[in-house]
């Protein structure tokens, strides 16, 4: 997933709002850098109102939230 997003980015600057053309919800995308390394955070509001963060990094690691 980490680098489908890089292509669907390049050239875009972050962060970036987008609609998710399977489920019709905004997506906040972010680029940060932290321990693990580089990384795209993905923010999907959900129409129930919570909030889904997915963290994508380079080495292939993932992370899911949920905020309300």
């Amino acid at each position: 997933m980490y680098q489908q997003i890089t292509r669907l980015t390049k050239g875009k600057q972050l962060p970036m709002v987008a609609t998710s053309t399977v489920t019709n919800e905004k997506v906040l995308i972010e680029q940060g850098k932290d321990g693990v390394g580089h990384f795209y955070r993905l923010t999907t509001t959900q129409s129930n109102r919570w909030h889904r963060i997915n963290t994508y990094y380079a080495d292939g690691t993932t992370e899911e939230t949920y905020e309300k």
